[in-house]
C-alpha cells in the first residue's frame, strides 16, 4: 500500500511541475538555441573537444564553433569556427575541417 501511495504522490507531483512550466516556444527561444556535437575525448582522457552550434542573430544564420575543456568541467575555451573536431593520436592537437 505504501509503495502505491508513493507512486501516485510522485506522479502528481511531476504533472503539477510540468504543468506549471509548460509554455509555448517563442522566437527568443529560437534565437537562444544551442548545441552541443561530436564530443571527442583526448587520448588521455583529461580534455574534451567540442562542436557548439549556436543562432547568430545579427546575420540570420548559425554559427560553428569548435571549444576545448577539462573532463572536469573546468577551463571551458573557444578555440576557431569550424566543426568536426579529431584529436591527434598522442593528443597535443586538433583538426578540424
Amino acid at each position: 500500500m505504501r509503495k502505491i501511495a508513493s507512486l501516485i504522490s510522485l506522479l502528481i507531483t511531476i504533472a503539477l511541475c510540468t504543468t506549471v512550466y509548460a509554455r509555448k516556444l517563442e522566437l527568443t527561444d529560437w534565437l537562444n538555441f544551442e548545441s552541443v556535437e561530436d564530443v571527442q575525448i583526448s587520448p588521455d582522457g583529461q580534455r574534451l573537444v567540442y562542436s557548439r552550434q549556436r543562432v547568430n542573430k545579427f546575420s540570420d544564420s548559425m554559427d560553428n564553433e569548435i571549444w576545448q575543456m577539462n573532463a572536469d568541467g573546468q577551463r571551458n575555451r573557444f578555440l576557431r569556427k569550424g566543426g568536426h573536431a579529431r584529436w591527434s593520436p598522442d593528443g597535443t592537437r586538433v583538426s578540424s575541417e
